[in-house]
């Protein structure tokens, strides 16, 4: 990546000076997450893969207005643009357009270029069968699965002891986790019988109207299942 210097100057300007060069530079207040389409569309998890590996992977320029644009960049993703415009402004970068994705500009000029899918994923993302997943069963705890990002996978460990993991869609209640529950029981246990589940977590009934994130669930954390009877 090549690196523009604004100034030819010779020697070191005083900081007031520098000050001034930087203030006189073309900026723009940062605009919100744009939204696009890739030609080449893909999966939600995949873009995420993309997304931390171009972060990872950054050898030229320097390091920390790396870190500066991707804190910035994860605000914009979650909509913070107020606490986004404050990185950037105290890192010293100006953005000509107010967009990343025509580039941005450190203190001393020199252009950083970011792609799209640094800050936001496509209108035309894909979700693969198998992020979409409703049920995987007897899967050990640990063992990694691809979800839909925002998503995650929420181990609920039934009476007897043995576990079902389920894999959840961002925004999904905890009704709809039970019924995925419920299916990945063996239908034996069900003796034929209509059976309800119900979710615990850490000694309370979860709400079946609300998210598992919005009654405190964190990730790793393990839910209880209670199987009964319907009455």
């Amino acid at each position: 990546m090549g690196c523009c210097i604004s100034t030819t100057a010779t020697t070191p300007a005083p900081p007031a000076a520098a000050a001034q060069a930087l203030s006189t530079r073309p900026t723009q207040p940062l605009k919100p997450k744009a939204t696009w389409r890739s030609p080449r569309p893909r999966s939600a998890a995949t873009y995420a893969r993309r997304r931390q590996e171009f972060w990872e992977t950054r050898v030229t320029g320097r390091a920390e207005v790396w870190q500066a644009l991707r804190a910035a960049g994860e605000c914009i993703r979650g909509g913070q643009l107020e606490l986004a415009q404050g990185i950037v402004d105290a890192a010293g970068l100006t953005v000509p357009t107010g967009d990343f994705f025509d580039g941005v500009y450190d203190d001393l000029g020199c252009r950083y270029e970011l792609p799209e899918y640094a800050f936001a994923d496509p209108e035309n993302v894909v979700v693969e069968s198998r992020e979409a997943a409703a049920v995987v069963v007897g899967l050990p705890p640990r063992k990694e699965v691809v979800v839909v990002e925002g998503g995650g996978v929420v181990t609920v460990r039934l009476a007897e002891g043995s576990d079902v993991a389920v894999c959840f869609l961002p925004g999904e209640t905890v009704a709809s986790v039970a019924a995925k529950v419920l299916a990945g029981i063996d239908g034996k246990k069900k003796q034929g019988a209509e059976v309800k589940v119900t979710l615990m977590y850490l000694g309370r009934i979860l709400d079946e109207n609300r998210t598992l994130h919005q009654q405190g669930w964190k990730k790793g954390d393990v839910v209880n299942a209670l199987v009964r009877a319907r009455r």
